[in-house]
């Protein structure tokens, strides 16, 4: 599996770890639900992955600490989510990042010098 656009349903709860197991997957799409919790640190693992649309959900706390191990990502949409806190350095790992958009949320604190 390849693609994966589970967007626009009434799915709830946490994303659950077994996604972190589609390793050959480049592109997922979870936005437009009501999932909530953290994001799994399986997920994270997933060294494919070019495209994350995880927006207009409701997780909690801050944007994954580990989002930089994503390496390959070109594409990161996470707007709407409601995180909070400061960006994490790591986000500066992401070297192939053309588009990223983290709108709509109560971030705060400094920009990472990483990010530029």
């Amino acid at each position: 599996l390849k693609t994966l656009s589970l967007a626009g349903n009434l799915f709830s709860g946490s994303i659950p770890s077994g996604f972190g197991g589609l390793y050959e997957l480049e592109s997922l799409n979870l936005s437009n639900n009501n999932l909530s919790g953290t994001v799994p640190e399986e997920l994270m693992q997933l060294s494919n992955l070019t495209t994350l649309n995880l927006s207009n959900n409701r997780f909690s706390g801050e944007v994954p600490a580990n989002i930089g191990d994503l390496k390959g990502l070109q594409v990161l949409n996470m707007s709407g989510c409601g995180y909070s806190g400061s960006l994490p350095s790591s986000i500066g790992n992401l070297m192939r990042l053309t588009a990223l958009d983290l709108s709509k949320q109560y971030l705060s604190g400094e920009l990472p010098l990483e990010l530029f």
